[in-house]
């Protein structure tokens, strides 16, 4: 049986640990630098979440876009981050399938 929904990818980012770490504005724009990276275009975004972890710095803030990038034949037309999936990448990105 086929398991139902609706299927989505997501990909979260945050900022390196530092002196940046609390530069929400900084991850803004590396958010919408990655968006482009990825090709993800904007009718295919499902959500976008900001959120944030209080550290002795202050707020050290992460997001994570969902989209859903499935054609209507269910192949998807956007390809997967050099990085594959799962695998955290140095600039606190991570690339999860649904």
């Amino acid at each position: 049986m086929e398991p139902s929904g609706y299927p989505c990818r997501h990909v979260s980012l945050a900022n390196p640990r530092g002196n940046d770490e609390t530069n929400l504005p900084m991850l803004l724009r590396r958010l919408a630098d990655l968006l482009v990276e990825l090709d993800i275009h904007q009718e295919d975004v499902l959500d976008v979440t900001i959120s944030s972890q209080i550290t002795e710095r202050g707020p050290w803030w992460s997001a994570t876009v969902y989209w859903s990038p499935d054609t209507m034949d269910g192949k998807s037309d956007h390809p997967t981050p050099a990085g594959g999936e799962g695998t955290p990448e140095p600039d606190g990105r991570t690339f999860n399938p649904a």
